[in-house]
């Protein structure tokens, strides 16, 4: 069975809305299908009717934004290994929070804990927006709260949505331009995340029924960074992701095997990269390492 555990709909950043990304995975030949998008459990219901409607299997999931305190110096490339420029990291802060990601699988969209942080975390979203947009305009850069907010259409702000109103008023060629100039972190115009200790994150996720794993680990600034979330309680690792070369993906078969962690696997699709259509349910992994998941159709 191809499955692909790591997909993005326009409840957040993606470009297509939730059942036309089932029925693109549906094409795609994809049995077991997860809905994470960041910080919203948003698309779920319209993806599972959609599911339920195509015979395949839905697990409601999440991206989790999440900070871990640094005890150790970043390396000088990535988790893994390198695997090509075009997705190297950023340098990491030799000290202070570092930002990681979390996906959250088979929760139960019920549970009122998980309904109240991601309720919550949508409002600092729009607060951490509109202050990219001031720190953009007092840059001469002509964007407004409202474009952004259009552009989200409802769904989870992001900084995409910010980068694609930087494109719209010119200054910026393209998105990935845009992040360069003035998003990326430690950019001029970007804002940071309101913190979300990774414990209290995987505690939540646990008690709503889900499973934790470290997303596309090879972003992550250390090994100890992996250590601590493995600490910390996760349950798996994203094995297989575009971000993974062939000897990442060996490096974190290896790891999950030694820490005893379930493997997953994912396109992280959100439509708008070119081969993100091509790269649907190219990231599936066997049935044998595949954990067992809540669905929801």
């Amino acid at each position: 069975m191809i499955s692909d555990l790591h997909t993005h709909t326009t409840a957040s950043d993606g470009r297509l809305a939730p059942a036309a990304l089932v029925a693109a995975a549906h094409a795609a030949g994809i049995g077991l299908l997860a809905i994470t998008d960041h910080d919203t459990l948003g698309g779920i219901a319209e993806a599972a009717a959609a599911a339920r409607h195509a015979g395949i299997g839905l697990v409601a999931g999440v991206e989790l934004s999440v900070t871990l305190t640094r005890t150790a110096p970043p390396r000088g490339h990535r988790l893994g290994g390198p695997v090509g420029s075009a997705a190297a990291a950023a340098p990491a802060p030799a000290s202070g929070d570092v930002e990681v990601h979390l996906l959250a699988l088979g929760v139960d969209v019920r549970d009122a804990a998980l309904r109240d942080h991601l309720d919550a975390f949508q409002h600092v979203r729009r607060a951490r927006a509109a202050e990219m947009v001031a720190r953009l305009n007092d840059l001469g850069v002509p964007v407004t709260v409202a474009g952004v907010e259009a552009r989200a259409d409802g769904g989870a702000i992001g900084r995409p949505h910010v980068a694609a109103e930087i494109v719209a008023v010119g200054a910026a060629v393209d998105v990935p331009d845009a992040f360069e100039r003035f998003l990326r972190d430690g950019g001029p115009a970007a804002a940071p995340k309101a913190p979300f200790p990774a414990r209290d994150a995987i505690r939540m996720v646990h008690a709503a029924g889900g499973l934790v794993v470290a997303a596309h680990p090879a972003f992550l600034p250390s090994e100890d960074a992996l250590d601590r979330l493995v600490a910390a309680g996760i349950d798996g690792i994203e094995v297989r992701h575009p971000s993974h070369g062939w000897a990442s993906e060996r490096f974190f078969v290896g790891e999950a095997l030694r820490r005893g962690l379930c493997q997953t696997g994912g396109s992280d699709y959100h439509g708008h990269r070119a081969g993100d259509d091509e790269r649907l349910g190219r990231f599936s992994v066997a049935a044998d390492v595949l954990p067992t998941l809540r669905r929801i159709a």
